[in-house]
Formats: structure tokens, sequence, C-alpha cells
């Protein structure tokens, strides 16, 4: 209760707050927080399991330089995304001039390819021989069966496939590509064109790829700077914030939720509950789902990553700001170099922070073993790609991320289409992010649909949240976070 003046006169008015509670803090969760926070007559708080915010994009501090979890780049086509995500970095942001190749063979390759560049690494018979893989299928193409491998080959040829495609779509997904789905590929590839990327690569005429953004603005303090300041704003209007809290799931009743179940046992009462956490593990830790939908959710797969943090003692190994590594005698598929980003993050320091990612299942002997294992095997893999440039490793920090990944295997629609249908029809309950709307979402994804659920509740918007796909423009890398 409180006092609204109006011109003259004090009128008493009795406002009813709805006691809001948000599972996670990373940037859907708090896009979404944020914007609520705001409202007079909503009381909010939010519970994080990790002792920090951020999610998949929160940074720390690894001698004494400041890493992300894995590389994070923003971009977005979203006026009002663009807009919340600049305000939330407070104006610290730096242009970084953007370079990320492949690397096949221990060999480097532009993307998009360049003039010689390309005859001159994969040689001229492969190079005849991707074009002829390519025509054949503009010639006789495939059968579209929806798969991965399908999609690929059919828009690019086999031997493209083979080379730029399947080594490292294997080592991060852990299936042939034939059993993933072609969702992932037109999310993420849909508008690569061959014809631009490597017939135009063998000719003088310089042009632009439409994925190609070659200079970027990035937090200075990290990619998760802008969601700590997101919690900072928050915590002024009076949010309360529970980290290194985890909840097990919510209490349905009546095709309403109730609260949420805390890992201690103990039941919170709130009118709304927006969830991030893995859809899978919301529904089988839950009260009152219908049992066949938590059947159903045992279907779903999320995929885990591990982070091998190694501080090389050299300032210049090489300039991408990460390389994708298509080497089949290795096992990281990526790695970054935060060197290369920004020079707030590592300061006076020394030394070059490499983070190798690794990818693998809970049930993988791989997931439970020692972070030994784990440093050996990225000192095995820079030893084999020459990228430490023959020097030691300092220190190495293994970090494990559990869930990072839904998983588009081949037929995965068919299993979330019954439950969507189901939750879709459960009051105050709200699933977005990458883990609870099983949506493979970028930082700009996941904040389009912490907005559009905020809009849903102060304005009942009625956006259809499932609807919000990681295949719109905000994708494609043609747009810098920049006003306009």
């Amino acid at each position: 209760m409180f006092w609204e003046v109006f011109g003259k006169k004090s009128i008493f008015v009795l406002h009813m707050p709805k006691k809001i509670i948000i599972i996670g803090a990373g940037p859907a969760a708090l896009s979404a927080g944020k914007i609520l926070s705001e409202q007079k007559d909503t009381e909010i708080e939010v519970y994080e399991k990790e002792n920090k915010p951020g999610g998949l994009a929160a940074s720390f501090t690894f001698r004494n330089q400041i890493v992300d979890l894995g590389p994070h780049r923003f971009f977005t086509h979203d006026n009002k995304v663009c807009e919340f995500w600049l305000n939330a970095s407070h104006g610290s942001t730096s242009k970084v001039s953007r370079l990320t190749r492949i690397f096949y063979k221990n060999k480097f390759f532009r993307y998009p390819l360049k003039p010689f560049e390309a005859l001159w690494k994969l040689g001229i018979g492969p190079s005849f021989s991707v074009i002829l893989s390519y025509l054949r299928q503009k010639i006789n193409p495939e059968k579209d069966i929806g798969n991965f491998e399908g999609w690929v080959s059919r828009r690019f040829g086999r031997k493209l496939f083979r080379i730029f495609f399947k080594t490292y779509s294997e080592k991060l997904w852990g299936l042939e590509c034939n059993k993933l789905d072609a969702d992932f590929a037109s999310q993420r590839i849909k508008k690569l064109s061959l014809a631009s990327a490597v017939f135009s690569a063998f000719s003088f005429k310089k042009t632009k790829h439409k994925t190609l953004v070659d200079e970027f603005d990035y937090p200075k303090k990290g990619a998760g700077s802008v969601y700590e300041n997101l919690v900072k704003e928050m915590k002024e209007q009076k949010v309360d914030f529970h980290f290194g809290q985890t909840i097990n799931g919510v209490r349905i009743n009546e095709g309403k939720v109730e609260g949420i179940l805390h890992e201690d046992g103990s039941f919170i009462k709130s009118d709304h509950v927006i969830s991030t956490m893995p859809i899978d593990q919301l529904i089988q830790n839950s009260d009152g789902i219908d049992p066949a939908i938590v059947e159903q959710s045992k279907k779903l797969k999320f995929r885990n990553t591990i982070l091998v943090y190694a501080l090389i003692p050299e300032n210049t190994l090489f300039p991408d700001q990460w390389l994708y590594i298509h080497n089949t005698n290795t096992d990281s598929g990526r790695i970054s170099n935060f060197r290369n980003w920004v020079p707030e993050l590592y300061g006076d320091e020394k030394g070059s922070i490499l983070c190798l990612e690794y990818w693998c299942n809970n049930d993988d002997e791989l997931w439970n073993a020692d972070d030994k294992e784990f440093e050996k095997m990225a000192f095995k893999d820079l030893i084999k790609t020459g990228l430490n440039k023959g020097l030691d490793v300092v220190e190495f920090k293994v970090v494990r991320l559990q869930d990072s990944y839904p998983v588009y295997f081949y037929g995965y629609k068919e299993v979330l289409k019954p439950i969507v249908d189901y939750l879709k029809n459960i009051e105050g309950l709200h699933l977005i992010g990458r883990g609870g709307s099983y949506k493979y979402n970028n930082q700009d994804h996941s904040i389009k649909m912490g907005l559009l659920l905020a809009d849903n509740l102060v304005n009942n918007a009625g956006h259809d949240l499932w609807s919000v796909n990681t295949d719109f423009d905000s994708y494609q890398e043609g747009t810098k976070a920049e006003r306009e």
C-alpha cells in the first residue's frame, strides 16, 4: 500500500503486488527481469545456481585477465534489442576488428575465401573437386530428407561438406551429420552462398559476404559485464537475488503455476515463474506435470561443454578471436584467444589465454574425467596444431558447462511439439532462453525473448514466445551493435 498524489489530492490506493520468480540469471532472464523490475506493483526474486550472473555469457578472472565462457560477440538487426544491450553495457565498449578462421589440415582459411589462398591451400585438384561436386548437386540434387548432411550437401556439394562442415559438427554434437536435423543448418548458415563464398574467391572482383561483419562492439570488461550491470540496476529496484542456489522445478495445480521447488525441499509461492533452466530438467523435477509429458521430455538431449583455459607465455600466438578446428587428429573443436579482443581484458599482464572447447554427453566417461585428463588433452591438441608455438603452458583452468547446447537431433521437432503444446496452457509459467525454450540461441535471441515476455506481462502484448526462433535476421552478422 502507498499514497499517490494527484494534483492537490492525496488518494490512498491499495496495490496487490504480483510475485514473480525468475529461475536463472542469464541474458533472457535478466532482460525480462530488468523491464519487470521497473513496474511498481511487482515483487521479483531471482534464483541462480552459479555464484555470478551471465549464464553461458558470463565472464571471470583467470591469472589477472578477464575471460568469457567461450567466445561471445553480439550482433542484431533488432533496434530494441540493440538499444537494450548498449544501455546495459553503460557505454563501456570498444570496436574490435573481426578475424575468425577455419583451421584445416594445419592451414588457416579466411572466411569468406580469398583469391589464390583457396587455390594454394586446398590445392588445384581439391578446388576443382569442390566446384564439380557443387555442380553435380545443382544438376542432379539429392533427395531432401531433412537432415543436416543432406541440407549442406544439396547446397554446397559433398566435397565442401566434408571439408568445412562434417568434422566440426560431429565434434560439437556427438552425432553423425545424417542424424542431425536440417534446422541447425537452416538457422545458422542459410544465407551462405557457395557462389559468393567460393566462386568469387577465384576472381579479382572484391565481394563482401552477407554474413561477414568486419567490426563489432565488445564490452571492455568482458561479455558478462553487461549482465553484472543489469543485476546492479535490478537490485536498485529492490529485486532479490539468490546466487548459488538451485531450483529443482515448479508446482503445477489445475493448469496454473503455484511456485517453485527449492533444492532444500522448500516450496516458495509465486504468481508467475520465468524459467531458463533446461526444459527437460524443469519438467522431470516438477510437481503436477502430466506423466506422458515427463516421459516425452526424456527424449530431449543436451550437450555439455568443457572449457580448458591455457595461459601461454607469448602475446602474439595468432591474430584470430577464435578458430574453428577442422583437423580430424584433434579433439578440440574451437580455440579462442582472449588476447585478441580488447586490451582491457588483460591490462598489463603478459601472455595469452587460450580457451579450448570440448563437448560430451552426461553419460560419457569423458564428462566425469579428472581435470588433469583435460589438461593433457588440451596440451596435446596445442602441440598437434602448433598454435602454442612450441611453448609450455604456465597454468590450466578447467570449467564445465552442463547442458550448454540443445541438440537438434533428426526429428527433434516432433518430440518437442507435444511438450510445447502442453506448456503453453500452463498459466503463469514462462520458458525462455536457450535451455528453457530448447533453441540454439545467441545472446540477441535470448534478450529478444526476455523483452517480448516482459511486454506480454506488462502490456498484455500477446507475443508467441515459442515462435521466436534463431533463424530470424538478427543472427546474420551483417549488423554491428551500434546506435542508429
